[in-house]
């Protein structure tokens, strides 16, 4: 049975990935990154050339923008490189792969880099003016709060309440587009405004304690409900979820996968 193109690791993925680009005949390259992984490893973003140097046309395959979620896209580009898909293309067309464009955040699980920088989202023309948003400049202060007590989170929490309806959920998230970013500078893996089941718009702040550990708040700023996340990874397919709040709850959740 041939393995899983997927991994639990960044390490596991980056393996996999040269093995296969190297059974397709690629030409590889790597740019060493000057961190290293959670288990001391080199982190480094690998290049993979198939096809003719003067083709007319090229295929770009990149994974791990958002660091993290290259464990999706390194097994998209490992699959495919598996199956020989490469074979498949005209004679004149080349394929680039770049496996982990963000090997930090892959290796940490995190989706910027070690830098805080979302490489999506934090794209920007400086030579331009930075973009309007009135509705986040009426919201900033609630936003981030320069002292976090209690007394300052209950009034940012009006603030939100209040903004939200008059303009509504949806208006409060478009007047926040930033919170991610915010979040990463403030050492969070996750800062967002969601809607969930008893509430229409809940701010979500968690951060990763250990590549196996995770934990989340939530606050509804409509029901006042506040809730703790904790998942904790026992194995690449066994999770355990402890949820507490307005329901308690303990969950264990087995991933299958399926070729």
């Amino acid at each position: 049975m041939t393995p899983s193109p997927f991994s639990a690791t960044y390490a596991e993925a980056r393996g996999k990935f040269l093995e296969a680009a190297g059974a397709a005949g690629a030409e590889l390259a790597a740019m060493s990154h000057p961190e290293r992984g959670p288990d001391g490893g080199e982190l480094a973003t690998d290049v993979a050339w198939i096809g003719p140097t003067n083709a007319t046309a090229v295929l770009v395959l990149v994974s791990a923008t958002h660091g993290v979620e290259g464990h999706c896209g390194s097994g998209a580009q490992i699959d495919w490189l598996r199956r020989g898909e490469h074979q498949t293309l005209p004679g004149d067309v080349a394929v680039l792969m770049i496996h982990a464009i963000n090997p930090y955040g892959f290796a940490w699980l995190r989706r910027v880099t070690e830098e805080n920088i979302d490489l999506n989202r934090n794209w920007i023309d400086f030579d331009q003016p930075a973009p309007a948003n009135p509705g986040y400049d009426e919201l900033a202060a609630a936003a981030v709060p320069r002292e976090w007590t209690d007394e300052s989170q209950h009034a940012a929490n009006r603030v939100l309440r209040a903004y939200a309806a008059d303009h509504g959920p949806m208006g409060l998230q478009q007047a926040l587009p930033g919170m991610q970013r915010i979040g990463h500078t403030l050492g969070l893996d996750e800062l967002s405004l969601q809607t969930t089941d008893t509430d229409p718009g809940a701010l979500m702040a968690g951060k990763y304690l250990s590549p196996k550990v995770y934990i989340r708040y939530s606050y509804g700023l409509f029901n006042r409900i506040g809730g703790l996340l904790l998942r904790f990874k026992v194995s690449d397919r066994v999770s355990i979820e402890t949820r507490s709040g307005d329901q308690e709850s303990m969950d264990v959740i087995y991933n299958i996968e399926k070729d």
